[in-house]
């Protein structure tokens, strides 16, 4: 009888043991996944049709400045969404624009015809990542060193998003809001050592990716209280007074 319950508190104890490393594998595989460098923005309101009669010539999302990590792709991700969230939130607004065009595929002639603005958003992004440690490694069968980082510690993402309106005739300036972003620390640790900064170690890219989408709530939400029809209409008639002068 104390055999027979002996092994059953065996049983218990290996099963109790084999799910608890199940478990800790499941965690630990999750935790190096990437999140996807996907951002979404919906605007409050959707307007079905044309109401305002304005037509926008819209250009394309673009990094300005000296801005480090431009070439990641999870702020290659921020431009690509902001593009897309850009259109939507002109369809919601209820404005008509052709584009989005870029210095490689500019307006054409018939293009400056249709617009009555011209609208760029330009992004100057900074992430500040910490210090790196370093790793001396010995190879006794080349007997040469090598060393590998890791990054542990706060980053920070500080910039701003740059929003110009213009004329179709001459470019001229006619409104520019600076949409500051606000500053945010946050915590990033890499999971492994490398010969350089792995910024697609999920310990860098789950955290950064996270508080890059707060970032673009807030400048999208910013971004769509600015563009109300009744300042738009204004702009739109000093854009016309400007091109009947010359």
């Amino acid at each position: 009888m104390k055999s027979k319950t002996q092994l059953k508190i065996c049983l218990v104890i290996l099963v109790t043991i084999s799910c608890s490393a199940r478990k800790g594998s499941n965690q630990s595989n999750n935790s190096d996944i990437l999140i996807p460098s996907v951002y979404n923005y919906n605007p409050p309101e959707l307007v079905t049709k044309d109401t305002s009669g304005l037509k926008f010539l819209m250009y394309k999302p673009v990094f300005v400045g000296n801005v480090k990590n431009m070439n990641e792709s999870f702020m290659q991700g921020f431009l690509t969404s902001m593009e897309q969230d850009f259109l939507e939130l002109f369809v919601s607004r209820g404005y008509q624009y052709k584009g989005p065009f870029d210095n490689y595929n500019p307006p054409v002639y018939s293009d400056y015809k249709y617009g009555e603005l011209i609208i760029e958003p330009k992004v100057a992004i900074q992430i500040q990542l910490p210090a790196t440690k370093k790793k001396i490694y010995y190879n006794p069968m080349t007997t040469l060193y090598s060393s590998k980082i890791h990054v542990d510690g706060n980053a920070s993402i500080t910039g701003v998003v740059n929003i110009t309106i213009s004329t179709t005739n001459g470019g001229i300036t006619l409104w520019k809001k600076n949409l500051d972003v606000e500053p945010r620390t946050y915590m990033i640790k890499s999971k492994k050592y490398s010969e350089y900064i792995p910024l697609n170690d999920p310990g860098i890219w789950n955290p950064s990716v996270t508080n890059l989408q707060v970032i673009y709530q807030d400048i999208l939400s910013k971004l769509w209280k600015y563009l109300e029809p009744e300042v738009m209409q204004e702009l739109k008639k000093q854009s016309n007074e400007i091109n009947n002068k010359k």
